[in-house]
């Protein structure tokens, strides 16, 4: 459930965003203010592009492997495995990952647990943050 290796990241804050000069991801540095369920946290990223957040209209929810490149190897300071120059807050987050829905399992998506610094799934009426992304 916890990466293999760990990337050496090279951020840079502008302003609102992190931009990783390791991985070529801008990140929010903060993310949503609340926790939603999948679908909001879709209409939450619909909602960023249509207010041109940070002057960008190209943001989306990450993959698995992006969010798993911002989990550091130890618990920081923030006593998250996640950089103390992002928001604590948002210590759980959406992935774009959908899951397989096999026989008698709701469907279901992938997120990154940065309080732990696993990778884990859950149904997508669930409840977690989302740090969008952009390339």
């Amino acid at each position: 459930w916890a990466p293999r290796t760990y990337i050496e990241n090279q951020y840079e804050v502008q302003g609102d965003v992190v931009v990783d000069h390791a991985t070529g991801l801008m990140w929010q540095k903060s993310g949503s203010e609340n926790y939603m369920t999948y679908g909001e946290a879709q209409e939450y990223v619909k909602k960023l592009n249509q207010e041109q957040f940070a002057g960008c209209d190209d943001w989306r929810l990450p993959t698995i492997p992006e969010l798993m490149s911002l989990l550091e190897p130890e618990k920081q300071s923030n006593d998250l495995y996640i950089h103390q120059i992002f928001d604590k807050k948002q210590w759980w987050c959406w992935s774009a990952d959908g899951r397989i829905k096999g026989e008698s399992s709701s469907e279901s998506a992938w997120y990154v647990d940065f309080y732990s610094g696993d990778v884990d799934w859950y149904d997508l009426f669930y409840n977690y943050y989302v740090r969008a992304v952009r390339s």
